[in-house]
């Protein structure tokens, strides 16, 4: 009996977290999508981007990720979501979420 494929759905945010000198993909609901299809299954991420190069740069990320990127709404008024990520001298975070962007407007 074939192992059965469960289709997981994160469903809210896909931004980036950008450090000095590198960004990573993020948001809960992607990073859980994304953790299902390492382990197998059919991840989805259902979300808003803008329609900008960070924005392009996440749908290219996806599928390199072989995450269905068909669910993106793209926004032409709101920029990709992007949260600023500094490091003090012990290596503790500090997170600037920028806000009114694009998954603020997910329909």
């Amino acid at each position: 009996m074939p192992e059965k494929i469960f289709r997981i759905v994160g469903l809210g945010e896909i931004l980036w977290d950008i450090y000095t000198d590198k960004k990573y993909l993020g948001g809960a609901p992607a990073n859980f999508a994304m953790h299902c299809a390492q382990l197998g299954d059919e991840g989805t991420v259902l979300s808003r981007v803008g329609n900008d190069p960070l924005g392009e740069e996440i749908k290219q990320a996806l599928i390199t990720r072989k995450i269905k990127a068909d669910f993106l709404q793209v926004d032409d008024k709101k920029i990709t979501g992007t949260v600023e990520v500094t490091l003090d001298k012990n290596g503790k975070p500090r997170f600037n979420c920028h806000t009114d962007v694009a998954f603020d407007y997910l329909n």
